[in-house]
């Protein structure tokens, strides 16, 4: 089995899957008894996040989300990444953390391409050439200062992520084991 698992001959998934299938047939495990350690709680909410994840991308629901902050915080760098952070803390309280931030990331690279866009759609329609020189100066010291806003956009969501995580039971797997072992 361990063979199956580095080589990767068939994917994980359904390496994943043998014992419940080979076990019994073989006679090692009963299969309510091997069922009963693959269908765990704590399973069953991973797999409802992941579904409520794929639910909130198939309706543009994150799309909707990114609008509303965008509308409620405007452009400025603070107020936005105040708002992602927020909404990314609040689906993580009821979704894995690994799907919030995988739904929320690219929204947060869209917003920052089209920021930067618009910045640059501005600055190339000035009309005066010494302006646009100046501009040219203040272009190189005003990318690094974007690139370190957008580099802390994209890690406080991250962050916030895994904050909000764990602030409900079923926010993130660790809470979710550690649970599952306090009631044993």
């Amino acid at each position: 089995m361990s063979f199956l698992w580095i080589t990767e001959i068939i994917p994980m998934a359904a390496t994943a899957l043998i014992p419940m299938v080979a076990y019994p047939i073989f006679g090692i495990l009963e299969a309510k008894e091997l069922c009963f350690e693959y269908l765990t709680d704590a399973n069953f909410v991973f797999f409802g996040s992941l579904i409520m994840a794929i639910g909130i991308e198939s309706v543009n629901l994150h799309e909707r989300i990114a609008l509303m902050i965008l509308m409620a915080t405007g452009t400025n760098p603070r107020w936005l990444m105040l708002g992602f952070q927020v909404s990314t803390a609040f689906l993580s309280m009821f979704m894995s953390n690994t799907a919030t931030a995988a739904m929320m990331l690219p929204i947060v690279t869209s917003v920052i391409c089209e920021l930067d866009y618009c910045r640059r759609k501005h600055k190339k329609g000035a009309e005066n050439v010494v302006k646009r020189d100046i501009e040219e100066i203040c272009l190189k010291d005003s990318k690094e200062k974007d690139r370190n806003t957008y580099k802390c956009l994209l890690l406080s969501i991250c962050f916030s992520a895994s904050i909000g995580g764990i602030s409900t039971i079923i926010g993130t797997g660790p809470n979710l084991i550690m649970a599952a072992f306090l009631d044993e």
